[in-house]
């Protein structure tokens, strides 16, 4: 008894330095499982969201299978890269009041593997339903990657 007292206390205290943020939700989304319609003519990383008022100014025609009344979309390019190995994933996103917050992962390849000399423009589409949003109107979206170093910050529109 006399042990587990201590190790009790110490499990309090790391879990009170935890505490949960209740303003912060999970923003449920789904991702796009053929991104190939959203792939982007630019070399360089691009990050933004994509509603029935902001498609024209990424593509020519609404992509393939996207529906605005409903959602809007977040899109993460990773740019151009020289082999397949490099992959770009939406691993979460939070909704905190007025802010998005959408969670990356980039991966590069392992040193020791090898891959073709091919590039390629690692793309991630998640669908997102405009119902499951607390707040509608002019949004902050703020993409990070797995360290959690701040990649880009935009505001978007989302009704």
């Amino acid at each position: 008894m006399e042990r587990i007292v201590p190790f009790l206390m110490l499990a309090l205290l790391a879990g009170a330095s935890c505490a949960w943020n209740p303003s912060q939700l999970p923003l449920p989304f789904k991702l796009v499982p053929d991104p190939s319609p959203w792939a982007l003519a630019s070399d360089q990383p691009a990050y933004f969201v994509v509603t029935e008022k902001t498609w024209q100014a990424h593509y020519p025609a609404p992509p393939a299978g996207a529906d605005f009344q409903a959602n809007f979309y977040v899109v993460a390019s990773w740019g151009m890269q020289p082999n397949p190995g490099y992959m770009i994933y939406i691993r979460e996103m939070d909704s905190v009041g007025r802010w998005v917050l959408v969670r990356l992962s980039l991966e590069e390849p392992p040193p020791f593997l090898v891959y073709p000399q091919v590039i390629v423009h690692p793309l991630a589409v998640a669908e997102v339903r405009k119902d499951a949003l607390r707040q509608h109107g002019l949004l902050i979206f703020t993409f990070s990657d797995q360290e959690g170093k701040q990649l880009v910050e935009l505001e978007t529109d989302v009704s």
